[in-house]
């Protein structure tokens, strides 16, 4: 297998956990049954994107902290997954993705492209992409929430 082909597999068969997960989660009292909030960091949040994809109709919002599923020189196979998540979620599950830089897998300018797919697509989402001086590698973004909270509280009230 090629390097797509081995990552199509991983990628579904990390879907079917999220899908595990989510199951779990609605059977639990007291949790919203209907309708989940995803919130995930690298592939975490690229398959947050990707699953309200393809359930629509189960997710509410998305906040994807710098998500992807490959870095370096195989990130160019993150954009077709988002491009393909922007047409099926569209303007009914907003999307909120916090990136900042430097990082070490995703670079601006990929980000930027995979964002642009998104969008072009349908795909409702806002971006707040970091360039202040950080004292940290850009992927670990969600542990400076100075930098995000404010934008990640307003963005949830939206969702409410």
């Amino acid at each position: 297998l090629g390097v797509a082909e081995a990552d199509d597999g991983e990628i579904a068969a990390a879907l079917e956990d999220l899908e595990d997960a989510a199951a779990f989660g609605r059977s639990l009292p007291g949790l919203e049954r209907e309708r989940i909030l995803h919130l995930g960091q690298s592939r975490g949040g690229f398959l947050a994107a990707i699953h309200a994809g393809r359930r629509p109709d189960e997710v509410s919002g998305v906040i994807n902290f710098v998500g992807g599923w490959m870095g370096g020189a195989a990130a160019g196979l993150n954009t077709p997954w988002f491009a393909a998540a922007g047409k099926g979620a569209g303007r009914n599950v907003p999307q909120l993705w916090i990136y900042s830089a430097p990082d070490q897998y995703y670079g601006e300018a990929h980000t930027r492209e995979n964002f642009g797919a998104f969008c072009a697509n349908g795909g409702s989402a806002e971006l707040i992409y970091h360039t202040g001086q950080p004292p940290f590698d850009g992927h670990g973004i969600r542990f400076y929430p100075d930098l995000w909270r404010e934008r990640a509280d307003a963005f949830l009230r939206e969702l409410a």
